[in-house]
């Protein structure tokens, strides 16, 4: 205690003790009002008619304020005539089922396989089966399909309608004849590098030919006659690279229709007198046939071709298959 205090005790008549003690005395009337006046004013919120609706209110909303499992709860909930029977769900989802397998079969018999697939895209082409090619895009497709088997011997190559004709075919010529149109496709085939050794060097020998200007496939030529000699009606003479140039020598010899893909140019397109001398001898005294090219702009092989002018050119280019023929997958893309 301070000694004021402890002096206050001693003598509480002193003036100072008595001033203190008043001050402590109206501290104490003022907590005590303070309460009071809280106490009141509790008292009358209590009985306050707002107050009282604002608490109704509340808890009238509050009920509707739910969790999402109660949400989820409610939604779930049916009207009792909504709400059915084990039994009836049952025959419901038998019925449900019924309908897709339904459904299933009748989608199945488009389902193919990949052999399928092919099948119906080598066959589904009208040529050959009721009619002979006329369209540019026929032909070509014609021409690929058999250069290609001129290369691999795929049985799957043969366009529908036709037959492979062993005696005539060698393993650089491949022979299709139509019974029903009486329409006869000879496809050469051109370098092939796995063969055996012999072939390679043959087949590299006439390249060499070909870029001097000096190639004459006399062989081919005479294996030719054997087969108008068998087969009459409409021929189409095909190959590719440098079965395309032997396809063109026989064609222009025989006077036959040919489509020739990225064919082998050389020396022999600076020949210009000799493309006027054919020119003219077709247009005076012979009605040649037409002699189609399919060549990529990007082929160094078939680059010479822009000097040529006894033949019909279509020019594409393509930055994947620059030479080549393709893949099995895209000879039959090119189907209608």
């Amino acid at each position: 205690m301070k000694k004021s205090e402890v002096n206050c005790l001693l003598d509480p008549t002193n003036i100072g003790c008595r001033k203190s003690h008043l001050q402590i005395r109206r501290v104490r009337q003022t907590k005590e009002e303070t309460s009071e006046t809280n106490k009141t004013n509790e008292m009358k919120k209590k009985n306050d008619p707002s107050i009282k609706n604002f608490r109704n209110s509340h808890l009238q909303v509050r009920p509707v304020i739910k969790t999402q499992k109660d949400i989820e709860k409610t939604n779930e909930i049916k009207k009792p005539n909504e709400i059915k029977k084990p039994n009836e769900i049952k025959k419901t989802n038998d019925s449900d089922i019924k309908k897709i397998r339904n459904s299933h079969l009748q989608i199945r018999p488009t389902i193919k396989t990949q052999k399928d697939i092919e099948h119906t895209k080598l066959h589904a082409i009208d040529i050959g089966l009721s009619k002979q090619p006329e369209t540019d895009h026929e032909k070509h497709v014609l021409a690929r399909l058999t250069s290609k088997h001129a290369y691999t011997k795929d049985p799957k190559l043969i366009p529908g309608g036709y037959e492979l004709d062993k005696d005539l075919s060698t393993r650089y010529i491949s022979v299709f004849h139509n019974p029903t149109t009486k329409h006869t496709i000879t496809a050469y085939r051109g370098t092939e590098l796995t063969q055996t050794y012999a072939d390679m060097i043959h087949d590299l020998y006439e390249d060499y030919q070909i870029l001097l200007g000096t190639y004459d496939p006399v062989e081919y030529k005479k294996h030719y006659q054997q087969i108008l000699d068998k087969y009459d009606g409409k021929h189409l003479i095909v190959g590719h690279s440098l079965g395309s140039r032997s396809a063109l020598e026989v064609a222009k010899h025989h006077n036959i229709e040919s489509f020739s893909l990225n064919t082998g140019h050389g020396a022999a397109d600076f020949n210009f007198l000799e493309q006027i001398r054919y020119n003219i001898h077709c247009a005076l005294f012979q009605n040649c046939e037409k002699h189609h090219e399919e060549l990529n702009e990007l082929d160094p092989i078939s680059a010479l071709a822009h000097l040529d002018f006894t033949t019909e050119k279509h020019w594409f280019t393509d930055f994947n298959q620059i030479h080549s023929l393709g893949e099995l997958e895209d000879l039959l893309n090119d189907y209608p």
